[in-house]
């Protein structure tokens, strides 16, 4: 229906004539000429016109292979060598996706096949082959990988990747709401944003390793039946620094809309490419979260293609609180994170998928949301541009430092409360453990001596303050465990889990603490069956209050993964790790002592598995890492430095295991005191080293000063002297002197200095 904006204006039917050239009119053109109104309307129509023009060409490229595309029910299985076609799964406008059978190792792929086959065009090939490259350096756990590719022999691009079954996010999300509703309960909106926070993880990973997805939606990501989100399809994706080459310019064509138009940013419908970056996928993702949150989308999706894009550029999004159709109760803080990811502007989002992560992550450990902080501003800042009376204006300044004056206040108090709590913990370790003196005979004070001292003063200083007494029994009940004092352990650890119970309920991260301090003490008593019991509740209460992705959750993955290494269940041990692995490389980096310490965790117990290859990877890069940001007299570095030579060792490579065994010995004399056992042992392997070597004359005097050492240290019935033992005999053996390997072998004491070599 044609209306005219102003009296006198031209319609918005004779506009679309006269520009379309269908009507020439002079009358009209003089009219539009001189009409600022008018004038500006045919702006309108004249974009909206190029950007239709745009879509068009747009859909050519990426949907008109479809109609070259070979017959589906040819023989693809004779085609693609290796591989038995089952189904057909996915027909997209690029390719087809089939469920296959890879012959060699039995298992099931999902086998993605260039939709145009020999007759692609230049740019389908170069964008299909990219998708290939890019998520082929993606290994993550939530994002689809890629295990082969190659080309037909009749021009037939295609490549393999990991088949998952599921459904996609949106039927997912539905099955659930069915699911409570039938159950005649609330949905869950925690589970909801825990499984979000996955999907965030992954995008982020894809970021951080310079992969924009650009084509975010719930049917590009697949939940299997653990309730795990699996990101796939990056054939729409692009590297945030593409190389600039030809192959490159001819992906993507200038101007060209690419995704899919209802989880499309503002940026996108207007097909500039060089405005798309990490905060285009976020604000799909706060479509996502939206449409996840309650059933619609947040502006109308549907009708004229100008309509929506208009919408999509324009239109605010619709309350989510109050929604009719939502089945969460949603509160402020959770439309707040929506809102920030839906807006227009991109310098108004999350500037990350992992800044949105970390505020729901926030959000459901019950912190401060980092949204709010910047909504505050943004609300003043609208109200003072709309409300220019200066009345109106001193209030909104008076409400602004009401507001802050009440955050300060709270805030200030939850730090003078910590700050008073380690101060009493500082005073009460001066006070008591400050006191000890050395017992009669003794010369000076020992370990058990302090921890002994602080129980005694527990009952005495601490009667009235359980938060502080609870902290300092679970600091004390560690230290007997190391001692090996278990039954002083367990007393202080169950006092202090009992404690925290009381405080704070059954699931505060308080007690997952107390819980896995107590799960250690079982594992060294040997009591396997209870320390996983112990293990998996702090997992769950930490997983609940935190989220998947936080670093108590990792720590609780590696206690359970020590257990069940314990009992002989490896292959759960190492997809604990591995997850613990992921969490950590995720939320701290690649360059960190953590993510370290679980490679090199991992990497032995593959290595125990019999994998090498891998193990001696892992060990490389904990070694790499623990060299970049470890002190050089840390136990850690020479920890690696031992495992990566003595895997060199057991492969047959004496020549690449000797510097690292020689570093490691050079690193533990500087670090340790003379004669200490950790450098005997080091000792002992860098001589082994050398002997495999032929090189007995230099690996003589580490294996006699090695086995001197193990002697004082542990005696002659410790196994670790047996071994330095039985190495010092092979080495004489080896070297040609019997009678020297026949001393040895009947345990005769050393004479001072080794005899000298004739």
């Amino acid at each position: 229906m044609a209306q005219t904006a102003n009296a006198g204006c031209l319609t918005l039917a004779q506009l679309e004539e006269l520009l379309s050239g269908e009507v020439v009119d002079e009358r009209l053109s003089l009219h539009l000429e001189s009409c600022p109104s008018c004038r500006d309307q045919a702006d309108v129509i004249r974009a909206n016109n190029e950007l239709m023009t745009s879509l068009s060409r747009s859909a050519t490229d990426y949907g008109g292979a479809a109609f070259r595309a070979p017959d589906p029910g040819q023989p693809l299985a004779r085609a693609i060598p290796g591989y038995e076609i089952v189904a057909e799964i996915h027909r997209g406008g690029q390719g087809i996706v089939y469920r296959a059978r890879q012959l060699a190792t039995k298992r099931t792929v999902a086998l993605k096949v260039l939709l145009a086959g020999a007759f692609a065009t230049t740019r389908e090939r170069l964008r299909f082959e990219r998708e290939i490259d890019l998520v082929a350096g993606l290994q993550y756990p939530n994002i689809v990988t890629v295990h082969d590719s190659g080309v037909t022999d009749d021009g037939r691009h295609w490549f393999a990747m990991e088949y998952i079954e599921g459904t996609a996010l949106d039927e997912h999300v539905r099955s659930q709401r069915d699911r409570a509703a039938s159950a005649g309960g609330p949905a869950s909106l925690r589970a909801m944003l825990r499984l979000f926070e996955k999907i965030c993880a992954a995008v982020s990973y894809a970021h951080q390793r310079g992969v924009i997805h650009r084509d975010l939606k719930p049917a590009n990501i697949l939940v299997d039946d653990r309730g795990e989100p699996h990101v796939l399809d990056f054939g729409l994706a692009k590297p945030l620094n593409p190389r600039v080459d030809a192959g490159d310019a001819t992906v993507t064509v200038a101007g060209g809309f690419v995704g899919t138009l209802a989880y499309a940013s503002p940026e996108q419908t207007r097909g500039d490419l060089d405005l798309v970056d990490v905060r285009t996928d976020v604000y799909a993702l706060g479509v996502i979260l939206y449409e996840m949150l309650t059933g619609h989308f947040p502006y109308p999706v549907t009708g004229q293609l100008a309509d929506i894009i208009n919408a999509v550029a324009n239109v605010a999004p619709k309350p989510m609180r109050g929604h009719p159709s939502a089945p969460y109760r949603i509160g402020d803080e959770v439309e707040t994170i929506v809102m920030k990811l839906l807006a227009k502007e991109p310098q108004r989002r999350y500037q990350s998928a992992e800044a949105v992560r970390q505020d729901i992550e926030h959000y459901l450990a019950g912190e401060p949301i980092d949204a709010k902080r910047d909504r505050g501003w943004y609300v003043l800042k609208k109200t003072l541009l709309r409300y220019k009376v200066q009345a109106a204006v001193a209030a909104a300044f008076v409400v602004l430092l009401s507001v802050f004056s009440v955050a300060m206040s709270v805030l200030y108090q939850r730090a003078r409360r910590e700050t008073e709590k380690v101060t009493q913990i500082n005073v009460f370790l001066e006070d008591t453990l400050g006191s000890v003196e050395p017992g009669p005979g003794e010369d000076q004070v020992t370990v058990r001596a302090f921890l002994d001292e602080g129980v005694h003063w527990i009952e005495l200083a601490l009667g009235d303050q359980p938060q502080i007494e609870a902290a300092v029994r679970g600091i004390i009940g560690n230290g007997y465990r190391n001692l090996g004092q278990f039954e002083d352990a367990e007393r202080q650890l169950l006092a202090a889990l009992e404690a925290r119970r009381e405080l704070f309920g059954q699931r505060h991260l308080q007690v997952a603490k107390g819980l896995s301090g107590l799960g250690l003490l079982r594992r060294d008593q040997g009591r396997h069956d209870e320390a996983r019991r112990l293990f998996e509740e702090a997992l769950d209460i930490r997983r609940t209050r935190l989220g998947d992705r936080h670093l108590q959750v990792a720590m609780s993955l590696s206690n359970l993964a020590l257990i069940m290494q314990d009992v002989g269940r490896p292959q759960d041990s190492q997809r604990l790790l591995r997850e613990a692995l992921a969490i950590r490389r995720s939320t701290l980096g690649d360059r960190h002592g953590d993510v370290a310490m679980i490679q090199f965790k991992l990497a032995q117990l593959l290595e125990a598995g019999g994998a090498y290859a891998e193990a001696r990877s892992l060990h490389e890069v904990a070694l790499e890492t623990r060299r970049a940001v470890l002190h050089e007299e840390h136990p850690d570095l020479s920890r690696s430095l031992m495992a990566l030579g003595l895997l060199h060792l057991a492969g047959g490579d004496p020549v690449s295991a000797e510097p690292l065994l020689a570093e490691c010995v050079k690193l533990r004399r500087q670090a340790l005191p003379a004669g200490h056992q950790r450098t005997a042992a080091a000792q002992r392997r860098l001589g082994d080293c050398l002997a495999a070597q032929g090189r007995y004359e230099e690996a003589e005097p580490l294996l006699v000063e090695s086995y001197r050492a193990q002697r004082a240290n542990l005696g002659d019935s410790d196994e670790r002297t047996g071994e330095s033992l039985r190495s010092l005999r092979d080495l004489y053996e080896a070297w040609g002197k019997p009678q020297r390997a026949v001393r040895y072998r009947a345990r005769v004491p050393i004479p001072e200095a080794p005899e000298p070599t004739p």
